[in-house]
């Protein structure tokens, strides 16, 4: 279950710097 919780955890750190990030490059 933590590893289910990290990888849950990076992918939604990722999808929230991507939704950040793509402003920014637009």
């Amino acid at each position: 279950p933590f590893l289910f919780f990290i990888r849950e955890r990076l992918s939604g750190a990722i999808l929230f710097a991507g939704k950040i990030a793509s402003p920014a490059v637009d």
